[in-house]
C-alpha cells in the first residue's frame, strides 16, 4: 500500500519532466526552421551563419519576459553576436553583443531594425 503511495507521484513526475524536455526540444528545432526562414527573408544564407544558438528562460517566463531567445553569429563577422526574440509567434531582432567597443554601428553587416 505504501508502495503506491510513492509510485503515483513518482509516475506523475517522470511524466512531467519528459513532457517538459519534449515541449523544450520541440519548440526549439521549431524556433531554429523560423530562423532560418527569417534569416533568408532577410537576404541572409543559412551557409554564411557559424553559429546560432536557441535559449529558453524558465525564470524570464515567471517575468512575463522574453522566453526564448536566439543568439546568431556569422562566418563573416567572427565574436560578433547578434540576438533575437521570439514572441507572439514572431522572431524580433533585439541587438548586439561583442566584437569591436569602438565599432560604429554602420560597420556591423546584419543589424536589423528593431520594433
Amino acid at each position: 500500500m505504501k508502495n503506491k503511495k510513492v509510485l503515483i507521484p513518482v509516475i506523475i513526475l517522470l511524466l512531467l519532466i519528459i513532457m517538459g524536455i519534449f515541449y523544450m526540444i520541440v519548440n526549439t528545432l521549431n524556433i531554429r526552421s523560423k530562423m532560418d526562414v527569417h534569416l533568408r527573408e532577410n537576404g541572409v544564407e543559412v551557409s554564411e551563419v557559424k553559429e546560432m544558438v536557441v535559449r529558453y528562460s524558465f525564470k524570464n517566463s515567471l517575468i512575463f519576459s522574453n522566453e526564448w531567445t536566439i543568439s546568431v553569429e556569422y562566418y563573416d563577422e567572427p565574436g560578433v553576436n547578434y540576438f533575437y526574440n521570439y514572441k507572439s509567434g514572431k522572431i524580433v531582432f533585439s541587438g548586439i553583443g561583442g566584437g569591436e567597443i569602438k565599432k560604429e554601428k554602420s560597420e556591423y553587416k546584419h543589424l536589423e531594425d528593431t520594433e
